[in-house]
């Protein structure tokens, strides 16, 4: 469904993410992340997006860690108003800086990301040949909050409540007046099954918006994106004699 007004365009759609989320551990100060979300809308029958990522993470403290990255995205047309009209791949380089600060019942993770995005320029003609890529510069906050039930502390076989919030915002050369990426917003329940493995599912609003290219093209298009995340935490342990 969309809507219009005077220099914008609302865009409504129904988004549904499945993802899988690792944390191995390769030392007592180094980690491999890894990640793969499945994006799709009309809650599942059509693709938004494909994203796989890793990184690897180090312990500055128990509390601080840093780490550097890799994503690839695939982005496919959606929506009334879709960025492209075939799809689209996306490389980028990331780094990140994690703080968390545990309050009582209350866990707060704090994730501040920098991303390089390297974006496919696709020819007019075919729609599928890459011309070239767009550098674009990203800078990235999530406020993510877990709320224990049982205790202060989030143990094996209790459930629990997650949030977060996350804006994205773009800046540097390519920019001009479309600053603003987008903001996510999500609230759920979690399982944590045990140690190394949780589920966490829940309610997610996304808006997003982008420059329309199309026959109105100057107007940007605010997509308001709702539905809903499932998501799976499995960590490893590749530490000499602690495989699993």
């Amino acid at each position: 469904m969309e809507t219009k007004a005077q220099g914008i365009i609302k865009d409504y759609n129904n988004i549904g993410w499945y993802s899988y989320f690792g944390d191995h551990k390769l030392s007592s100060k180094f980690k491999l992340h890894t990640e793969c979300i499945w994006r799709r809308t009309n809650f599942i029958t059509n693709w938004q997006q494909f994203l796989a990522r890793a990184s690897v993470n180090y312990s500055i403290t128990e509390s601080l860690s840093f780490a550097v990255g890799y994503t690839f995205v695939e982005t496919y047309p959606y929506g009334g108003y879709p960025s492209s009209k075939e799809p689209y791949p996306e490389s980028r380089i990331y780094q990140d800086l994690k703080l968390k600060i545990p309050f009582w019942k209350f866990e707060l993770d704090n994730r501040l990301r920098l991303e390089q995005r390297f974006v496919a320029q696709l020819t007019d003609s075919t729609g599928h040949k890459i011309t070239g890529w767009d550098y674009r510069n990203r800078v990235r906050y999530q406020l993510k909050v877990d709320f224990a039930f049982k205790g202060n502390t989030v143990d094996a076989k209790e459930p629990y409540l997650t949030a977060y919030e996350e804006i994205f915002i773009r800046f540097g050369g390519n920019t001009g007046r479309n600053c603003f990426d987008q903001n996510r917003l999500f609230i759920g329940l979690g399982y944590q099954v045990a140690e190394n493995f949780k589920f966490e599912g829940g309610y997610f609003f996304q808006l997003s918006k982008h420059l329309h290219k199309g026959k109105e093209s100057g107007k940007f298009v605010f997509e308001y994106n709702k539905g809903f995340i499932v998501s799976l935490y499995y960590d490893l342990d590749f530490r000499k004699g602690k495989g699993q």
